[in-house]
C-alpha cells in the first residue's frame, strides 16, 4: 500500500506527533509513505521590520506555499490513500487545493487536532470532513463538530512514541518546575499560573524551566528560571531535566479542543503534571494518581506545594503517569486504529 501524507512542518510538534512519529510503524506493516510538507512550511513569519515590505512579504510566502503544495498535490492519485493533516494551507479562503485533492483521491482521512472548525474557518472545515473518506479527530469535543457533517467520524487522541521519550536518571538534586511551548502558548497561558510560581518562589527553592522557541518578555522577579530554546535534537534530553510538568489553560472552547501534547510528553518521560482540567487534559493527567487538577491560584499553589515538598510522591505519580501513558496515550496503543482505517481506505 502506498500512503501520501501531508504535513505543515516538520518541526511543529503537532505535526510531530500526529503524522511523523507513525512512519516507521507504518512502514513496519508494509505500507509505503511518503511525507509532504509545504514550503514555507508553518508556522512562517517575514522578519522584515517595516510594516509594508513585512506585508508584502508575508502575501509572497503565502502565495509560493500555495504553489508548492499544488505541485504536491498533482500526483495524488498515485496512491492508496492520503492522510492529510488539518488543511493543505492555513489560508481561509483558499479551499481549491483541498477541492483538487478530493478530485484526484478518493480516499483521503481527514486529520486534525485542534478547534479548527469555528469562525472564519467553519466552512473550508465544512468542506473537508464532507468529502473526506474518514475523518479522525483528537479528541471527542473536536469529534462532535465533524458529526454534524459526516458520520465517517472516529477519535484517535494524541499519543506520544514511548519508546523514545522515556524517564532518566536525573544526576543532580536540584528541584525544578518546568513548562514546554512555543511561542503563542507561551504568551497566552504561562502567565496563567505567574502569581503562584512568585509566591511558590518566595518559599522554596528551585528552578522554573521554560523549554520554548521564545521566552518572556517580562520578568519575574525572584524566580530561577531557567530558558532553554527548544531544539528537536535535544527536547526529550531537555524535558527529563524537569521534576514537576505543568499545563495552564484559560477554560474557554477553543482550549476544549487541545489534545495535551505537553501533558502526554511529561507523563511519557516519568514525571507528575499539574494542569487546567480543561478539555482532555481531565482524562491525560488522574487527578490524585499521575498528577493534580488546578481550578484556581489556590490550588494551584496546594498541589505544586505538596509536590514540592514530598520526593516520594512524585516519583510513585511520576511511575503512575509513565504507565497511564503506555497504556492509553502511546503509539503503540492506537495502532490497531489506524491499521483498521488504512485496511479499508486500501
Amino acid at each position: 500500500m502506498k500512503l501520501l501524507m501531508y504535513s505543515a512542518s516538520k518541526m511543529g510538534s503537532s505535526s510531530r506527533l500526529r503524522l511523523y512519529q507513525f512512519v516507521d510503524c507504518f512502514e513496519k506493516i508494509g505500507i509505503n509513505v511518503t511525507i509532504r510538507n509545504p514550503f514555507p512550511e508553518r508556522p512562517w513569519r517575514s522578519n522584515i521590520r517595516n510594516a509594508l515590505l513585512q506585508r508584502f512579504h508575508d502575501i509572497s510566502g503565502s502565495i509560493v506555499r500555495i504553489i508548492s503544495r499544488l505541485f504536491q498535490i498533482a500526483d495524488a492519485f498515485r496512491f492508496d490513500a492520503v492522510l492529510m493533516h488539518r488543511d493543505i494551507v492555513p489560508n481561509t479562503k483558499v479551499i481549491f487545493l483541498e477541492r483538487l485533492l478530493f478530485k484526484l483521491n478518493r480516499h483521503v482521512i481527514f486529520d486534525y487536532d485542534d478547534l479548527i472548525c469555528i469562525g472564519n474557518r467553519k466552512m473550508k472545515f465544512d468542506i473537508m470532513v464532507k468529502n473526506a473518506f474518514m475523518v479522525v479527530a483528537g479528541n471527542d469535543n473536536l469529534a462532535s463538530y465533524a458529526l454534524k457533517e459526516s458520520p465517517n467520524v472516529i477519535v484517535i487522541p494524541t499519543v506520544v512514541d514511548t519508546e523514545r521519550y522515556r524517564p532518566a536518571v536525573k544526576i543532580n538534586d536540584r528541584l525544578s518546575i518546568g513548562w514546554s511551548g512555543i511561542k503563542e502558548t507561551l504568551e497566552c497561558y504561562l502567565p496563567i499560573v505567574k502569581d503562584v510560581i512568585l509566591h511558590l518562589s518566595e518559599r522554596y527553592d528551585f528552578d522554573f524551566v521554560v523549554i520554548s522557541d521564545s521566552f518572556l518578555q517580562e520578568k519575574w522577579d525572584g524566580v530561577k528560571m531557567i530558558n532553554i530554546p527548544w531544539r528537536l535534537e535535544t527536547e526529550i534530553e531537555d524535558l527529563q531535566k524537569i521534576d514537576i510538568g505543568i499545563m495552564p489553560l484559560a477554560n474557554n472552547e477553543f482550549e476544549k479542543g487541545k489534545c495535551g501534547g505537553k501533558l502526554l510528553l511529561y507523563g511519557a518521560i516519568g514525571i507528575p503534571s499539574v494542569c487546567s482540567p480543561v478539555g482532555v487534559n481531565k482524562d491525560i493527567v488522574v487527578h490524585g494518581r499521575t498528577g493534580y487538577h488546578a481550578l484556581d491560584n489556590a490550588q494551584w499553589i496546594e498541589y505544586l506545594e505538596t509536590l514540592i515538598k514530598n520526593k516520594a510522591l512524585r516519583e510513585n505519580m511520576g511511575r503512575n503517569a509513565r504507565r497511564h501513558i503506555e497504556e492509553k496515550y502511546s503509539v503503540n496503543a492506537v495502532m490497531p486504529l489506524y491499521k483498521e482505517i488504512l485496511i479499508r481506505a486500501g
